[in-house]
Parts: structure tokens; C-alpha cells; sequence
């Protein structure tokens, strides 16, 4: 029996197949909770089949979590918006098999796998979104789809209001809100993930004031959350 990440490969192609959203929508649960039921519909259903034989090669409950992450990223990739001539590429590429593309499923599957909470999974896929349209490169989001695996989802939220101070979104007069959440774990964690940097100033009195700005990666997850 082929592995589930083998077999999800197989059916992680269908990503660039807009015609079988809904059918994915459709069987996603039954495909979770009526693995036999699955097997009988989607014999003549190509989009649903190597889901099937994905469900069919479950044997450990991370094999099942893995689906099920799969298929939270798939959902949200389809409810975006992505570039047509990026979907058109892939699409062909992906009927034909061509190693680049098996190897973008692969590397995506693999980061699924090692990213625990489903919400993060979510925004991978904003992320993934975010490089189809050319938002950014490659290489950042390989870097934030890393990131992403250590991302305690609640410090979302001080990331996004250091983002929205300096991108002029937020009143100047609650940034006494930054200074005072910046005093818990939210900033250090941040910073400890590459997603801020520290700015220092010497102030009149001796004392130091401390500005958080966002690297790359932190401009990128700030947007995708």
C-alpha cells in the first residue's frame, strides 16, 4: 500500500483544478467519516478518486490529521483569489506530471505535515496565494511557510498591530497599546522567529526606548492572517 503522502501527492494536483472545487467541497466529510461510501462515488469521479486512495492509505491518526490539514489548505486555497496565468501553468503541468510542480505539492505536503495547528495551515495557503500572484518570492515563502511550523497563532495579534502602526492603520495614539504588549512574551517570541526586529533609541533620561519593525517575513504573514 502506497504511503498517504505518496497518494496525496496524487490528488494534491488537483489544487490547480478549479472545475473540481466543488466536487472536493462536496466529498470532503464523506471522505473523512464514510470511507467506503467515498470509494463507491468517486469511481467515475477522476478529482475524488486519489482522494480515495489517499483515505485508503491512512493507517495512524497522523496519517489522518495530515488529510485533514490537507484538505483545510486546499478549502482555503479555493476560496482566494489567484492568478489565472499561474493556475493555467500549473494545471498543465500538472497533467503531464512534470517533476517541478510534484515537487511544489511535496514541499507544500511536507510543511502541512510539520505545522500543528490547522489555522496555520490556513495561512500557508494565503502565503502560497501570495507567491502565485508574485507577492513575493520563493524563497520568502519557503522562509514563513518554516516559520509557520513554530507560529503560536494568538501572537497574530500584535503582529498585526505593529503592522497596522506602521503602515499608517492605527491611531498614533494607541501605540501606547504596542509599548505596553511589547512587555510580554508576545514580542520576544516574534522576534525569536525572525518576523520583527528591534529598534533602539537613547531617550533624555537615560532610559531606552525599544520600536518593533517587521522583516519581510513578518510584512507577509501580517497581511496573510
Amino acid at each position: 500500500m502506497k504511503s498517504p503522502i505518496k497518494t496525496l501527492e496524487e490528488y494534491g494536483l488537483t489544487l490547480f483544478n478549479p472545475e473540481g472545487a466543488d466536487l472536493i467541497e462536496t466529498y470532503t466529510d464523506i471522505a473523512l467519516d464514510d470511507r467506503e461510501l467515498l470509494g463507491e462515488i468517486a469511481l467515475d469521479i477522476p478529482v475524488t478518486r486519489t482522494l480515495a486512495a489517499a483515505v485508503s492509505a491512512v493507517s495512524t491518526f497522523r496519517d489522518y490529521i495530515l488529510i485533514k490539514k490537507w484538505i483545510a489548505f486546499q478549502k482555503e486555497f479555493h476560496a482566494g483569489t489567484v492568478s489565472e496565468e499561474a493556475l493555467r501553468k500549473r494545471k498543465a503541468a500538472a497533467e503531464k506530471r512534470e517533476q517541478w510542480v510534484m515537487r511544489e505539492i511535496e514541499l507544500l505536503l511536507t510543511r502541512i505535515d510539520s505545522i500543528s495547528d490547522k489555522r496555520n495551515v490556513e495561512i500557508l495557503s494565503r502565503v502560497y496565494i501570495a507567491y502565485l500572484n508574485r507577492e513575493c518570492s520563493w524563497e520568502l515563502f519557503e522562509e514563513t511557510a518554516q516559520i509557520l511550523e513554530r507560529f503560536i497563532y494568538s501572537d497574530g495579534e500584535q503582529l498585526k498591530r505593529i503592522y497596522n502602526r506602521h503602515s499608517g492603520l492605527i491611531n498614533p495614539e494607541d501605540n501606547k497599546t504596542i509599548l505596553t504588549m511589547s512587555k510580554n512574551n508576545y514580542c520576544d517570541r516574534l522576534v525569536a522567529l525572525g518576523l520583527v526586529w528591534q529598534k533602539f533609541t537613547n531617550v533624555l533620561n537615560g532610559g531606552v526606548n525599544v520600536d518593533y519593525h517587521l522583516t519581510e517575513a513578518g510584512q507577509l504573514l501580517a497581511r496573510a492572517l
